[in-house]
């Protein structure tokens, strides 16, 4: 923080008035992992202000977006799931009209989150399968196995066991293809609870074995 705090001394409002909103953007979001709200919001403002002397151009577009994103993802924590709904919406809105094709996958993943906040697990789902068919478009095959972990996850919050461990399958597959170990441990214990919730427990104690294993092996506690 106080690096970024150095950085806006260094970039005045008037030479340069983007890279000043990145900066006051990037401090934003420090405050809001610290829970200084009313911080973060103050800062996002005074990015949004500093972007009124920018060009029209894609570098302001995605700073704009990068602080839509922060701004709600304050709302988000704070409850208020309408502004925040706006918020993401502008933020996807600003990726889709850059073409920042991987923008708006963890745009989509925001807008899943947030309507899984709000106990709408249906718009969560289509999000995260937006997601998805992005990730598999691009090759972000990381990004695949996350979202297939995040759908797993989801069908496991409604009892779909069955679809829980379908999804949690192909996670762990990915997983083990590019050697995340520590993703690959995450994945077994999801199958191993998902199998002791359907009652077949001797699949669910081979799993959740082969997950202590793995996070022995790699020093995981």
């Amino acid at each position: 923080l106080a690096l970024l705090d150095e950085a806006l001394q260094t970039c005045s409002l008037e030479d340069a008035p983007l890279h000043r909103a990145r900066v006051l953007n990037d401090v934003a979001w420090v405050h809001a992992r610290k829970g200084g709200y009313v911080l973060a919001t103050d800062y996002c403002n005074q990015g949004f202000s500093a972007l009124e002397k920018a060009p029209q151009d894609e570098a302001r577009h995605r700073v704009a977006a990068d602080l839509h994103s922060t701004l709600g993802t304050v709302r988000w924590y704070t409850g208020d799931y309408a502004q925040a709904l706006e918020h993401f919406q502008e933020t996807l809105r600003l990726k889709e009209e850059i073409g920042d094709v991987y923008g708006m996958a963890l745009v989509y993943n925001r807008l899943a989150g947030l309507y899984w906040a709000r106990k709408d697990c249906a718009l969560a789902g289509q999000y995260l399968q937006k997601s998805l068919e992005i990730r598999q478009r691009i090759g972000d095959m990381l990004g695949v196995a996350h979202a297939y972990n995040n759908l797993g996850v989801l069908a496991y919050a409604e009892d779909n066991y069955d679809q829980a461990i379908a999804y949690h399958e192909q996670s762990l597959q990915i997983k083990k293809e590019i050697g995340d170990m520590q993703g690959t441990a995450g994945s077994l214990n999801n199958l191993g609870e998902a199998c002791y919730s359907k009652g077949e427990y001797d699949r669910a104690v081979s799993y959740l074995g082969q997950a202590r294993d793995i996070c022995v092996k790699i020093g995981d506690k």
